[in-house]
């Protein structure tokens, strides 16, 4: 579940707490359940294209949340092609002698 309090630019992680309860029995009245053990905070945030990190490597593209899941894919959509392309790779090569014969 992602919880946010947009509409008021409040993104607190104490406000972020005490909303998810609140989430959880909203959900529940429409008989569906949130893990509150599984829930994780994530923060969105897009970086400026010439913002750098203290090392001098550009933040843009790589933000924190780029390598956070929501149901399963990366929130990033590049991230998350490149590795399911990684994974698909790994997979034939592992079972590459039985592809090639």
């Amino acid at each position: 579940a992602v919880v946010s309090t947009q509409s008021t630019g409040d993104t607190s992680r104490e406000n972020l707490d005490n909303l998810l309860p609140v989430v959880t029995d909203i959900f529940g009245d429409w008989n569906l359940q949130i893990n509150e053990t599984k829930t994780e905070f994530v923060h969105f945030r897009v970086a400026d294209s010439n913002e750098r990190r203290d090392d001098g490597t550009l933040i843009r593209g790589d933000e924190e949340w780029c390598s956070s899941k929501l149901l399963g894919s990366l929130m990033c959509t590049t991230k998350d092609i490149n590795h399911r392309c990684t994974l698909g790779n790994v997979a034939f090569q592992t079972f590459k002698k039985v592809w090639i014969n």
